[in-house]
Protein backbone atom coordinates (compact mmCIF):
# COMPACT_ATOMS: atom_id res chain seq x y z
CA UNK A 1 0.00 0.00 0.00
CA UNK A 2 1.78 3.51 -0.80
CA UNK A 3 0.33 7.21 0.56
CA UNK A 4 1.19 9.97 -1.09
CA UNK A 5 1.35 13.10 1.20
CA UNK A 6 1.91 17.01 -0.66
CA UNK A 7 3.99 18.68 2.10
CA UNK A 8 5.34 22.50 1.17
CA UNK A 9 2.60 23.35 -1.26
CA UNK A 10 3.35 26.75 -1.54
CA UNK A 11 2.98 27.48 -4.93
CA UNK A 12 1.67 23.81 -5.66
CA UNK A 13 -1.35 21.48 -3.90
CA UNK A 14 -3.04 24.42 -1.61
CA UNK A 15 -6.12 24.82 -3.28
CA UNK A 16 -6.90 20.96 -4.28
CA UNK A 17 -6.52 20.67 -7.42
CA UNK A 18 -4.43 17.57 -7.41
CA UNK A 19 -4.90 13.87 -5.80
CA UNK A 20 -3.39 10.60 -5.44
CA UNK A 21 -4.82 7.41 -6.61
CA UNK A 22 -5.04 5.22 -3.35
CA UNK A 23 -2.52 2.67 -3.24
CA UNK A 24 -0.95 2.88 -6.27
CA UNK A 25 -0.03 6.62 -5.59
CA UNK A 26 -0.70 8.18 -9.25
CA UNK A 27 -1.35 11.95 -9.09
CA UNK A 28 -4.22 12.88 -10.72
CA UNK A 29 -5.56 16.15 -11.74
CA UNK A 30 -8.39 16.34 -8.78
CA UNK A 31 -10.56 19.75 -10.73
CA UNK A 32 -10.21 21.97 -13.87
CA UNK A 33 -6.84 23.55 -14.11
CA UNK A 34 -6.79 27.33 -16.01
CA UNK A 35 -3.88 28.04 -17.12
CA UNK A 36 -4.88 31.63 -17.44
CA UNK A 37 -4.90 31.68 -13.36
CA UNK A 38 -2.41 29.51 -13.06
CA UNK A 39 0.48 27.91 -15.21
CA UNK A 40 2.60 26.26 -13.22
CA UNK A 41 2.32 24.31 -10.05
CA UNK A 42 5.67 23.21 -8.16
CA UNK A 43 4.93 20.44 -5.05
CA UNK A 44 7.34 18.57 -3.07
CA UNK A 45 5.08 14.77 -2.86
CA UNK A 46 6.07 12.27 0.11
CA UNK A 47 5.48 8.61 -0.27
CA UNK A 48 5.37 5.82 2.38
CA UNK A 49 4.69 2.17 2.08
CA UNK A 50 4.74 2.30 5.90
CA UNK A 51 8.53 1.68 6.06
CA UNK A 52 10.29 3.48 3.48
CA UNK A 53 9.67 7.31 2.92
CA UNK A 54 10.50 9.09 -0.46
CA UNK A 55 9.97 13.34 -0.93
CA UNK A 56 10.93 14.04 -4.60
CA UNK A 57 9.46 17.56 -6.03
CA UNK A 58 7.00 17.62 -8.96
CA UNK A 59 6.72 20.78 -11.95
CA UNK A 60 3.52 20.93 -13.84
CA UNK A 61 3.14 22.94 -16.52
CA UNK A 62 -0.48 23.72 -18.25
CA UNK A 63 -0.31 24.91 -21.35
CA UNK A 64 -3.12 27.58 -22.52
CA UNK A 65 -5.89 26.05 -24.61
CA UNK A 66 -5.35 28.89 -27.33
CA UNK A 67 -1.76 28.08 -27.74
CA UNK A 68 -2.86 24.09 -28.22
Amino acid sequence: LIHVVFVNSSGGNFDSSFDAEKGVGTIVIAKPLDAEQRSIYNMSVEVTDGTNVAVTQVRRQIPNEQEC
